[in-house]
């Protein structure tokens, strides 16, 4: 990277553009030398190489001359190992608020950091929304944010460094673009979450399904859910992706679906409480008509679940035949 005063973004890139003429050609036109303006810092840190972040760190530093990388990490706010890793890429990029925070401290001066603790940052982003009337979706939208960083903001889950809590002090103290904020606004749900949440109760409820074996299910018919995601969606705290997919398909029946460990390993402790209680053992008793080692904290495992046997089909074979 060359660097030249006078230059908007302080970084240029000289192309040549010549060809050697054939014999009997007219020599062509020249372009030498002629540079172009490369965008330095005036880019979103979301749309990066780790490449790109170092070269950009590397010519701040050295447009502003530091005498040491020391110098340059107290200047940017973060700590000396930190930038060094950023420099020769071993820690890879960081996050994008921090990127956006880092970009805008080599653009316009470093002040300091603002600092904030969890629960402040999520309490300043919720009343930043109530005051504009915004839901977590439409903010993510006017602030070019992923919907779900900012839900993880306000939740408190995750860890933020200093810079990243600086950009988003930051972010939510400029003021709000009022075209952008009414376009937001006038964007319309294709379906409301409590509609979501009340079709998928029933569903569960008519087919009996648990919220684990619901997202079993769901899953099966090419959803990423999990437990919390179910949980998620019936409490309405968020809308799924694919809102009108969902609906679609809750109007047919669950697949089949198998059994997850944990409700094997559970079933498998309840058959083997109820034998044992009903031939009036101990644990101890139990293990050792069984056939298996160890101590009775074993059967306790298993009658809670927290294990499941290997041979859990020869013990039921045991179990079948003691009886």
């Amino acid at each position: 990277m060359i660097a030249l005063d006078g230059f908007e973004n302080d970084a240029c890139v000289p192309t040549v553009d010549f060809e050697y003429p054939e014999d009997g050609d007219a020599e062509p036109v020249v372009t030498r030398d002629r540079w172009t303006e490369a965008p330095l810092y005036g880019r979103e840190g979301g749309r990066m190489s780790p490449v790109e972040f170092s070269t950009l760190l590397a010519g701040w530093c050295e447009k502003h001359h530091f005498s040491n990388q020391r110098a340059a990490a107290a200047e940017l706010g973060v700590s000396y190992g930190t930038l060094c890793g950023w420099l020769s890429r071993v820690r890879g990029l960081p996050c994008r608020l921090t990127r956006e925070a880092v970009l805008r401290r080599m653009r316009g001066g470093c002040e300091p950091v603002a600092e904030a603790s969890p629960s402040e940052v999520a309490a300043a982003c919720k009343i930043w929304r109530a005051k504009n009337g915004l839901s977590q979706v439409q903010a993510a939208g006017l602030l070019k944010w992923p919907p779900s960083m900012f839900r993880s903001i306000e939740a408190m889950t995750g860890r933020m460094t200093p810079l990243a809590v600086d950009e988003i002090l930051h972010q939510i103290r400029q003021p709000v673009n009022a075209e952008e904020l009414a376009v937001i606004k006038q964007r319309q749900r294709p379906v409301e979450p409590g509609v979501v949440a009340e079709r998928l109760r029933q569903w569960r409820r008519a087919h009996r399904l648990n919220r684990r074996q619901a997202a079993d299910a769901l899953k099966a018919m090419g959803f990423a859910t999990t437990d919390r995601t179910v949980w998620v969606w019936e409490t309405e705290r968020m809308l799924p992706n694919r809102p009108l997919a969902l609906l679609e398909k809750l109007a047919e029946k669950p697949p089949k679906t198998e059994p997850r460990r944990e409700e094997i390993g559970l079933r498998f402790g309840k058959q083997l409480r109820e034998w044992r209680r009903m031939r009036g053992l101990n644990q101890r008793e139990a293990l050792a008509i069984l056939g298996e080692g160890g101590d009775q904290a074993k059967v306790s495992d298993w009658e809670r679940g927290k294990m499941v046997p290997r041979n859990m089909g020869e013990l039921l074979a045991k179990m079948e035949a003691a009886k």
